[in-house]
């Protein structure tokens, strides 16, 4: 049986991980909703309600619940889905197209790749494997490179191969992007 795109089921999934893709479809494909962490280890459900989430609600409880949840679904049948902005959506789309070892790192040694003779490949792929603590095999130098690149392409910077020995690149500040 095949269902037509209007019968389609939609699929929800909740995470605390970024998604990885960068395509365009990837991003056709899906609604983003970030959430602002109100609770945390020092500020739990129990501090503020005395109960956490669902656990030892009692019937009142549980149709004030149903009865905001049916409150959000007219909402979304009256208004549909309404836009919002990603926070840090350069960041997080740097993490997708790499991963979070690298965008934090980048973040951290950005100032040493913007030099006007630039810097070696190897020399900068083995600083970072060493600030992050992984193993000298985890990451060639090509694809240090590439995640460089990929920096350059979200950020305003213009990445620039030097073809020299060592072989190395530079990062030029691109102030019309």
């Amino acid at each position: 049986m095949e269902l037509s795109l209007e019968d389609s089921p939609t699929i929800i999934i909740t995470t605390n991980n970024i998604l990885r893709g960068g395509s365009g479809s990837f991003a056709r494909r899906q609604y983003q909703v970030e959430v602002a962490q109100y609770f945390n280890k020092n500020h739990t459900p129990i501090d503020e309600y005395e109960n956490p989430f669902f656990n030892g609600w009692d019937k009142e409880e549980w149709q004030r619940f149903d009865a905001f949840m049916l409150i959000c679904a007219q909402m979304f049948l009256k208004e549909g889905v309404t836009n919002c902005d990603e926070a840090n959506s350069q960041m997080k789309q740097l993490i997708r197209n790499t991963n979070q070892s690298f965008s934090e790192w980048m973040e951290d040694n950005l100032d040493l790749m913007i030099v006007p003779l630039g810097v070696g490949t190897i020399e900068m792929r083995d600083r970072f494997l060493n600030d992050t603590n992984q193993k000298s095999s985890a990451i060639s130098d090509r694809k240090f490179k590439d995640y460089v690149k990929n920096y350059c392409d979200i950020f305003p910077y213009r990445f620039e191969n030097l073809n020299g020995r060592p072989r190395g690149f530079r990062l030029i500040e691109d102030k019309t992007r």
